[in-house]
C-alpha cells in the first residue's frame, strides 16, 4: 500500500517519529506545509503526525482541511507529547483535544496513535516558554501531594531536558499500516 507520512514538528520529536515510520514502511514523508490535495491523492494510506501544544494537535487543522481529498483512504494520526500515552486519562484528554479539531465523521475514520516525545525548555520558542511558565506557576501552587505523576514529571523537565522518543513505540502504528484488511 502506497503510504504518505505527513508531519508537523516544532522541536524534532514528531519529525523523528515520522522519519522512523516512513523508513519502516518504505513510505514517503512530507512536512505539513507541503501537504495538499494534489499530493495526498497519490496515496492509499495517509498518516498525519503532530505534537500536542496547549490543548491542540499540530497538523490537525491541515488534516481536517484536506479531509475531502482523503476520502476512501486509510487514515491515521499520531500525536506526540510529553504525557505518558499508557495512562488512560492522558489518552482521554488527547482525544478530547482531537474532538475539537475533527467532526464526528472524521473521528470515526481516523485511527489514532499516541507517542511520547520530549522537551527541552531552554530551546523553546518564546510563546511556548511563556505558556510553559504559566503552567509551571499553576502547578507550583498545587500542594505537592496533590500533583499527578505527569505534573511532577513536567516540573522536573524544567531543570533538565527529557526525551522519551522510542522507535519501538511505533510498533502498533506499523502493524496497523501493514494490516490492509
Amino acid at each position: 500500500m502506497k503510504t504518505l507520512v505527513v508531519y508537523r514538528s516544532h522541536y524534532g520529536s514528531t519529525r523523528r517519529y515520522a522519519q522512523w515510520l516512513a523508513q519502516a514502511l518504505d513510505a514517503d514523508a512530507a512536512e505539513e506545509r507541503q501537504a495538499d490535495a494534489r499530493l495526498v491523492q497519490n496515496y492509499e494510506c495517509v498518516i498525519f503526525g503532530g505534537g500536542l501544544y496547549a490543548g491542540s494537535i499540530a497538523g490537525a487543522a491541515r488534516m481536517a482541511k484536506l479531509y475531502g481529498a482523503l476520502q476512501g483512504k486509510r487514515l491515521a494520526m499520531f500525536t506526540v507529547g510529553l504525557s505518558d500515552p499508557s495512562d488512560p486519562e492522558n489518552v482521554k484528554k488527547i482525544m478530547q483535544d482531537a474532538a475539537r479539531a475533527f467532526t464526528p465523521e472524521m473521528l470515526e475514520n481516523i485511527c489514532f496513535f499516541h507517542l511520547r516525545g520530549g522537551m527541552d525548555y531552554r530551546n523553546m520558542r518564546p510563546v511556548h516558554k511563556a505558556m510553559m511558565a504559566m503552567l509551571k506557576k499553576m502547578l507550583l501552587k498545587k500542594p505537592e501531594s496533590e500533583r499527578s505523576t505527569e505534573e511532577k514529571g513536567l516540573l522536573a523537565a524544567y531543570d533538565r531536558p527529557v526525551d522519551f522518543t522510542d522507535r519501538a513505540a511505533l510498533a502498533p502504528l506499523i502493524a496497523w499500516c501493514r494490516d490492509e484488511a
